[in-house]
């Protein structure tokens, strides 16, 4: 977006071009779609584009911001749930804090939204724990680290006092709620230092 001179909503949306169901097979790409098929968990634009737009519509997205102060926003299907994240940060120097962090998710049906919104805090804070601290070495062909205890998860101190969660409401049927979160957080930190 930043090479191409355009604002990173109006990439993203451009890049996804218009409402449309994708058929990957028609290209020759074969698409595991999690198992499920095309015609009961369809790959839609519509909806990962609406999950930018409610994000973005949310906090605010073109607000000047002081120096050293940035946004940065990721999108992303994950186990048949459209997922956009938006993480605000500040960066000092050689430090990094993040300072807010905010998911809409379309996940299909929900029938329990509480338990979901606890999951997408969760995802938050491991995608947060993934971006700032998160490394997997290997010695012999195998994994060193084994459980929490050698492997990093962020502690409250580094925890944003933001953190808020959205769910679209929707007649879809369920998809997941758990694993999804994740993928966006890292990338719209990214984006956000960028932008910082």
């Amino acid at each position: 977006a930043h090479a191409a001179g355009k604002d990173p909503r109006d990439f993203w949306l451009e890049l996804i071009g218009p409402d449309r169901d994708i058929d990957f097979a028609k290209d020759g790409f074969k698409f595991s779609n999690h198992g499920q098929s095309l015609e009961v968990f369809p790959y839609q634009t519509a909806r990962l584009k609406n999950v930018i737009t409610q994000l973005t519509d949310s906090i605010g997205w073109g607000e000047k911001l002081p120096p050293g102060q940035g946004w940065g926003i990721a999108a992303t299907r994950s186990f048949l749930t459209y997922v956009a994240v938006a993480c605000k940060v500040e960066v000092d120097s050689d430090q990094l804090r993040v300072t807010e962090m905010h998911v809409v998710m379309d996940c299909g049906t929900v029938v329990n939204p509480d338990r979901v919104h606890a999951q997408l805090e969760g995802s938050m804070l491991f995608g947060l724990s993934l971006a700032l601290m998160g490394e997997i070495t290997f010695e012999n062909g195998a994994a060193v680290q084994s459980n929490f205890h050698d492997y990093p998860v962020v502690r409250m101190s580094q925890t944003p006092a933001v953190i808020k969660t959205h769910i679209v409401p929707s007649d879809s049927p369920p998809a997941g709620v758990g694993e999804p979160g994740v993928p966006a957080v890292a990338p719209s930190i990214a984006n956000a230092v960028f932008a910082a």
